[in-house]
């Protein structure tokens, strides 16, 4: 309320951050599970209070494994959107381009489930080029180890949490900028794809 505000902006930095970190490892002892975004908001109010304090690294870094966790239990409660947002805000706390690639891969996940396809092949197209700038593969032809034969390859495709109703659902590009949701693709026509491909290695 107001007064709890005006109490709050009376504080100085170093009482905020202080006070926003206590919170923080007070719940993160207790009830993390159910308080991961909490958490996390906590951290990041610690860090945007000190960005250049000696540990706001370390903090930093908190805050994004506690929007990991809290990515991941939206997800599993079905809150797409949700996940989606903790796990793009983690993305942007991360150095790393291949981890946040993954986490932007993992947004747009969340985002599909949730049938937000505009948002997801958004997430997927900055997921894409993160994992080339870092010089990591996106294409059959780009990986150098030997590949699983084509009967195993289909069932890695069939553990995909994209498949509904037994049918295979993929995010594809026409171009920079033009990806689409193509649903029920024909598992026949994936092995062909992929025998075709794996014979141009």
């Amino acid at each position: 309320d107001l007064l709890q505000r005006v109490a709050y902006d009376t504080l100085s930095r170093a009482d905020r951050r202080s006070r926003h970190l206590a919170a923080a490892e007070h719940l993160e002892a207790v009830l993390e599970a159910e308080t991961a975004d909490v958490v996390a908001a906590h951290y990041l109010d610690a860090y945007h209070a000190a960005p250049n304090a000696p540990d706001a690294g370390e903090i930093r870094a908190r805050a994004g494994e506690a929007l990991v966790r809290a990515g991941r239990r939206a997800a599993s409660l079905g809150a797409s959107e949700e996940a989606d947002r903790a796990f793009a805000q983690a993305a942007e706390l991360v150095d790393d381009p291949s981890v946040r690639a993954e986490l932007l891969a993992d947004a747009g996940d969340a985002a599909f489930g949730g049938g937000r396809w505009a948002a997801a092949t958004e997430r997927f197209e900055q997921s894409i080029a993160l994992f080339e700038a870092a010089g990591l593969p996106t294409r059959i032809q780009d990986i150098p180890a030997p590949l699983p034969a084509i009967g195993e390859l289909m069932e890695l495709i069939a553990q995909d949490k994209k498949i509904k109703r037994g049918r295979l659902t993929f995010i594809l590009v026409r171009g920079i900028g033009d990806a689409f949701i193509e649903n029920g693709v024909d598992a026949a026509e994936v092995r062909g794809f992929l025998s075709e491909k794996l014979a141009e290695r």
